[in-house]
């Protein structure tokens, strides 16, 4: 789901979806069915729900779970980070995590699932999204004495984004990284940097430091357990309350309990203190009526597949009349954790140019004419691109092909949002250090304009589409496609389209899950690849050419990878 498109209404008056639930009755929210639910007969007995729900395939995986496991600590016992090994290393994990999710669910009996279901992971998410919040995690795991949070904070209620009074505004910095820093000299004298302080004058000072240490010092020492007093402290959330948070969060597993009034952080927790894995909680659950009140609203539409983003599940849950992106835009801070959260989807996912994804050498820059014009042609836009993180980083990696200039040689790269977004870059966010083969910057072109409208970049190499159209359904995306299909040059330009390309059989839980997603918040879908192939197929220009798929490159029910899909004119 992309950020582009959040602040207006996009929709274009001449591309209108079917609506299904305005034609009886404009205002759906409040209608109801007097009709009581159907009551089905039981298919099994009711002891079926107190056995496991797989006691035959418990050998079997227990078997696959023991042969992976010794590949896994094998593999991990070498040190090679070449980035080969290290996707073999992570394919190797992920059939790990298969195993080992499909023995629980084999040893779980049906009834231990519809309570987790039911009761464990939507309260859990409850308590997460309070811990985001109020800086929970933050506390529960931060070990810098000088940050900022150990100054004067005063509990009695609010949290990080609003609330209570505290003495000053506390901006808490992440204290776990998604790409493992460099390892710190624990040792090293602050004041002296170099690290060259004798031994003798390092000892003093952490004796002295040991003397001096507060009982807050202590609680915010990494290595020791935060007492549930300090957290309460820390947060603004009673004693009562928090320990009842707490002693759920525990029982899932993502934070340790080592006494009863004590709590240490997990990896899980600490990463929580990242915006872009945070932001999440807060997000799903302002989010989550659309797909509480779905089986409703499925029922009063007559199970017609949704397709309208201004009249569908979202607007029948929110009580809104807005479109899911006109109301983030409108909610803050709700817009920026929403762009937070996407960021957090991305982290960890292999690139689309990635050597055995997609091979761009070959299919986007031999061809492209680079060498033959002064003015030099543009490679590459990111049509829909938000804030550039996906071109900023194709810059970095195919430095000797783009360049910071029109010059002879180096492809162009353009940046297209809605003005308003693209408006919102400082200059920094335009240029990329090192993207040129003699070390100069490159600099990304910025281009306001609106993808339902005529594409200002004629004639490019690719144009390029992450997350874009899994978010209209078909109608709108079609007219997406027709826009860019009029600014491509025939037998020249490439269009690629990076998203889910869904397997008939074996999807992966991420990608499912981002299609419930899609159905819930925005009438719209994650497609199949026989989807995509009529979508893509059915936009034809004025003059007769049309849009083909020639290749679909990456994806993967493994990790759930997305595919990347390249179509051309014929």
């Amino acid at each position: 789901m992309a950020t582009a498109n959040v602040s207006s209404d996009p929709i274009p008056n001449d591309v209108q979806p079917n609506c299904h639930t305005k034609h009886a009755d404009p205002d759906i929210s409040r209608r109801s069915d007097p009709s009581p639910p159907p009551r089905f007969p039981p298919t099994v007995p009711i002891s079926t729900a107190l056995l496991p729900s797989d006691d035959a395939a418990v050998p079997d995986l227990l078997n696959r779970i023991q042969v992976t496991g010794k590949e896994y600590t094998t593999n991990h016992l070498h040190h090679d980070t070449t980035d080969d090994n290290r996707h073999q290393k992570n394919s190797v994990r992920l059939a790990l995590l298969a195993h080992a999710r499909a023995l629980v669910h084999a040893l779980e009996t049906p009834r231990e699932t519809m309570i987790k279901h039911c009761w464990a992971e939507p309260s859990a998410a409850m308590c997460l999204a309070v811990g985001v919040d109020t800086g929970l995690f933050h506390h529960l795991s931060c070990d810098d004495a000088g940050c900022p949070c150990m100054k004067g904070r005063q509990g009695g209620g609010g949290g990080e984004r609003g609330g209570g009074e505290r003495t000053e505004q506390t901006h808490h910095r992440p204290v776990s990284s998604i790409s493992p820093p460099a390892q710190r000299d624990t040792d090293q004298d602050p004041n002296n940097p170099s690290g060259e302080a004798s031994t003798q004058a390092a000892t003093a000072a952490a004796t002295a430091a040991a003397a001096n240490r507060t009982d807050d010092d202590k609680n915010n020492d990494k290595s020791n357990p935060k007492s549930l007093p300090f957290l309460s402290h820390r947060t603004g959330i009673p004693v009562p309350l928090l320990s009842r948070l707490l002693r759920h969060l525990t029982a899932m597993s993502h934070i340790r309990q080592p006494t009863p009034t004590t709590f240490l952080p997990t990896p899980f927790s600490s990463a929580l203190t990242h915006p872009c894995i945070g932001d999440g909680y807060p997000v799903i659950l302002a989010s989550l009526p659309s797909l509480t009140c779905f089986p409703q609203y499925a029922k009063l539409t007559g199970y017609r597949e949704p397709d309208d983003p201004r009249d569908g599940p979202y607007q029948f849950g929110v009580r809104t009349s807005r479109g899911f992106f006109e109301d983030v835009g409108v909610k803050r801070p709700l817009l920026e954790e929403f762009g937070n959260h996407m960021g957090g989807y991305r982290q960890g996912r292999r690139s689309w140019w990635d050597e055995g994804v997609y091979p761009v050498r070959e299919r986007v820059v031999e061809g492209a004419g680079l060498e033959e014009e002064e003015e030099g042609k543009v490679l590459l836009v990111d049509v829909g691109g938000g804030f550039g993180h996906d071109v900023r980083a194709f810059a970095a990696a195919f430095a000797d092909v783009v360049g910071s200039s029109r010059g002879r040689g180096k492809g162009r790269l353009v940046l297209e949002d809605l003005p308003e977004v693209v408006g919102q870059i400082g200059e920094e966010g335009l240029v990329v250090v090192g993207g040129d083969r003699d070390g100069d910057e490159v600099r990304i072109e910025r281009v306001g304009c609106d993808f339902f409208e005529e594409n200002p970049v004629r004639g490019a190499r690719a144009y390029y589409l992450h997350s874009v159209l899994h978010d209209w359904p078909n109608p709108l995306a079609s007219a997406i496609l027709t826009r860019i299909a009029q600014a491509m040059q025939p037998g020249y330009s490439r269009l690629l389209i990076h998203e889910n390309c869904i397997p008939a059989q074996g999807a992966h839980w991420e990608a499912t899950a981002l299609d419930m997603m899609m159905l819930g918040l925005v009438a719209s879908k994650e497609r199949t690849e026989s989807e995509w192939r009529e979508l893509i197929g059915a936009t034809v220009r004025a003059d007769g050419c049309r849009l083909e798929v020639v290749g679909i490159w990456g994806g993967g029910e493994e990790e759930g990878m997305e595919s990347l899909i390249e179509c051309v004119l014929v």
